[in-house]
């Protein structure tokens, strides 16, 4: 079974999408989220503030560590006071304890404001979580909404993706970055020798759309009039075959 660790929990978001892997703990301060996670889950211990955690307590105990530190820090609805915001220091905490528990998989998260900050925090968190350290610069004025950096230590990828694409009501972008250890993924690889590739397909149809609503999407943002995200589009469309909307090649002159 995946053990899984996160951080910043809230309420337990992690928990419920990861229904079937061992939470091994959680660490969250806020009094209310803090009960909402006792009440449903009161044999995973919170560790409370991540800044007091010793990760090298939990090294070889955690498979995944999920994480979304405080956005205040870098929401476009703030101040935007990036990292001179202590909430925005948290992010660097994420990538210490990232380093002491050294999971096979690690997943951040975190507002798209992130990736056009003034004191590119994105691409410093980059930086430590690929190499151990120094800065990588966006190849423009801000960093894309999609991405892959590889490095001496980790791969990371990263996508902006909006709630409303995804059965919910509300219009939502978050970055979401998944962080691979391939010095660690022997270790997953080790635990789970019984999966096999009949285990991938039966999991790829529960993670996956299904045909039907792929169509289902593009039928009705095509009826209401609406413009989809055109990555949502064109990956909805490669899906079906659908060959997308380009000019007609030209003839020989």
């Amino acid at each position: 079974m995946l053990r899984v660790a996160t951080l910043c929990s809230g309420i337990g978001a992690p928990e419920v999408a990861f229904k079937d892997c061992e939470f091994v703990f959680a660490a969250e301060i806020d009094p209310f989220a803090s009960a909402v996670l006792a009440h449903h889950y009161p044999n995973v211990p919170n560790l409370g503030d991540i800044t007091k955690i010793d990760g090298r307590q939990w090294r070889g105990k955690v498979d995944l560590l999920i994480g979304g530190p405080p956005c205040q820090a870098f929401s476009m609805a703030g101040e935007r006071k990036s990292l001179d915001d202590e909430r925005g220091q948290l992010t660097f905490e994420y990538v210490r304890l990232l380093d002491q528990i050294q999971p096979s998989v690690a997943v951040y998260e975190n507002v798209k404001g992130l990736l056009s900050d003034k004191q590119n925090a994105w691409g410093k968190f980059l930086a430590l979580v690929a190499s151990g350290g120094g800065e990588l610069q966006p190849p423009g004025r801000r960093w894309g909404n999609a991405g892959l950096v590889v490095g001496s230590k980790r791969a990371i990828a990263w996508r902006v993706l909006n709630a409303q694409h995804f059965g919910l009501a509300q219009r939502r972008s978050r970055v979401y970055a998944v962080i691979v250890d391939p010095r660690n993924l022997g270790r997953l690889v080790a635990r789970h020798p019984d999966l096999t590739i009949e285990d991938w397909h039966k999991s790829r149809e529960k993670l996956f759309l299904s045909p039907k609503s792929r169509s289902g999407i593009l039928r009705r943002a095509n009826r209401r009039g609406k413009k989809l995200d055109p990555l949502l589009e064109e990956a909805l469309k490669k899906a079906l075959n659908i060959r997308l909307h380009s000019p007609e090649p030209s003839g020989p002159e």
